[in-house]
């Protein structure tokens, strides 16, 4: 696989020199530090590995992640993303299926009543978000369907139970990767609705319509490879604004670091200091968030 390495170089601000008989060189990240400078590392776009004039060659993976300030377990994803001569955004893989189709076309009164139920407007999040949901029948039965865009197409979904927390029955139900066009976890919810170079970052589809635009979801307080090269490919500040537990504020505190480490200009991690996620936040309690991240 041919990487850009150049592209990659260009996107991170690091300096190099124009590709010369397949090889894009730098100054070497691990013999520097000992004056031995002038560009003499150098990376070969077809074979993707590393060799440096003055040291020798060495894991390239661990010179990109010494070079970019990475972690060593995201190199392997960043060389997917670069694999010929596209940007990160464009590289998002697409699986088997071709398309994929949403269980219902209506969103039932059931579904609506939950909905109002939780201090949302159930017409206006149908007609903005293209929810569906039936109570009664199929796999996804007593859940709302949350219809997973990315650029315009309908990529995946997911299906938010209608019961509490303290039922047996899973909260959210994804549609599997292989019957998705893309795996949900390489995109980020909402992204199409994200028009600014700032982001609010939540984990759910809830706590991001009560947001609106300019705000994406994760899906979860983990996140992938991709969807932080992605966050950083799109935007240059993110507010992460994850739920009030201690476990998921060490999260968004990690993502954080890594969002900074992939070369993010701005992140700012946002304890609302609530006892309830920014799903159940208030209209007025959003206004003077919002207020406050100064947007």
């Amino acid at each position: 696989m041919k990487i850009d390495f150049a592209q990659l170089f260009r996107d991170y601000g690091i300096d190099f020199i124009q590709p010369v008989s397949g090889w894009v060189n730098v100054d070497c990240p691990i013999c520097h530090h000992t004056g031995s400078r002038g560009y003499k590392g150098g990376f070969n776009t077809y074979g993707g590995y590393y060799n440096c004039w003055a040291c020798g060659g060495t894991d390239s993976k661990y010179v990109l992640a010494t070079l970019l300030s990475i972690n060593y377990a995201d190199i392997d994803a960043l060389l997917i993303e670069y694999g010929g001569h596209v940007s990160a955004q464009d590289k998002i893989k697409c699986n088997h299926a071709t398309h994929t189709e949403l269980p219902c076309d209506y969103l039932d009164e059931h579904c609506k009543k939950y909905i109002n139920k939780r201090n949302f407007d159930a017409d206006y999040l149908e007609e903005k978000y293209k929810l569906v949901g039936m109570t009664y029948t199929g796999e996804f039965a007593g859940r709302i369907i949350i219809p997973i865009f990315y650029r315009g197409k309908l990529v995946s979904y997911q299906g938010r139970s209608l019961l509490g927390k303290n039922t047996d029955v899973l909260r959210y139900m994804t549609l599997s990767k292989e019957d998705s066009v893309v795996n949900p976890k390489h995109i980020l919810y909402n992204l199409d609705n994200c028009k600014n170079d700032y982001a609010v970052v939540v984990e759910g589809a809830f706590d991001n319509w009560r947001f609106g635009d300019d705000c994406c979801a994760t899906l979860g307080t983990s996140t992938s490879p991709e969807q932080r090269l992605l966050l950083v490919k799109k935007f240059s500040k993110v507010f992460l604004v994850f739920d009030p537990e201690k476990e998921a504020q060490e999260r968004a505190n990690k993502l954080g670091k890594r969002l900074s480490a992939l070369g993010m200009k701005e992140v700012e991690v946002i304890d609302t200091e609530l006892d309830h996620d920014p799903g159940d936040m208030t209209e007025k309690e959003i206004k003077v968030l919002k207020r406050g991240l100064g947007i």
